[in-house]
């Protein structure tokens, strides 16, 4: 299931694609929503509407400014 999700989500995005690191947040989702569909949809919340698809890029824009918070 949690190869289905994470193909999906690099068809569905294909600017950012698969990333390593992603199969974290994709298997923690799977571990407590148990529905493949279900975990798709959130996973796409997480990364598109609470901006953690910025994490992923090539310059890394949300995780810079999270170092910057923890510094």
């Amino acid at each position: 299931m949690l190869f289905n999700i994470l193909l999906a989500y690099a068809n569905y995005d294909s600017q950012i694609g698969y990333v390593q690191g992603m199969n974290y947040i994709a298997a923690m989702l799977l571990m407590h929503i148990q529905d493949e569909e279900k975990v798709f949809w959130c996973l796409i919340y997480l990364l598109n509407r609470k901006n953690w698809r910025t994490t992923y890029m090539d310059e890394m824009p949300k995780l810079m400014e999270m170092i910057d918070v923890v510094d």
